[in-house]
């Protein structure tokens, strides 16, 4: 049977499950269909595609193996419990401060 190969290197691709974090928008997603529909828009497909972007979006995992932007500022103590403050997002924020 066919196995996924990277389109650039052409080696195999390792899938392998692991813990993610996701965000919601349901609590504001019609807030964003809102504004959205408030922009004056220079392309017209762009508003389209941005609303119906926001309205049918589902959680948005948001922790992703990243190999650019700034890294999610949780660190875990030793019982797994997530250590998440205001002092390590400023922290961890202005190291990557342009």
């Amino acid at each position: 049977h066919s196995y996924p190969h990277d389109w650039r290197t052409k080696k195999p691709v390792i899938y392998r499950a692991t813990p993610q974090w996701f965000a919601s928008i349901d609590k504001f997603r019609q807030n964003i269909l809102d504004e959205v529909e408030k922009v004056d828009w220079v392309i017209p497909w762009g508003k389209t595609r941005l609303y119906n972007m926001s309205r049918d979006r589902g959680d948005w995992v948001i922790s992703r193996q990243r190999a650019w932007g700034v890294p999610l500022p949780i660190f875990y103590a030793e019982n797994g419990e997530a250590i998440i403050t205001p002092e390590t997002i400023e922290h961890v924020a202005n190291l990557f401060a342009a």
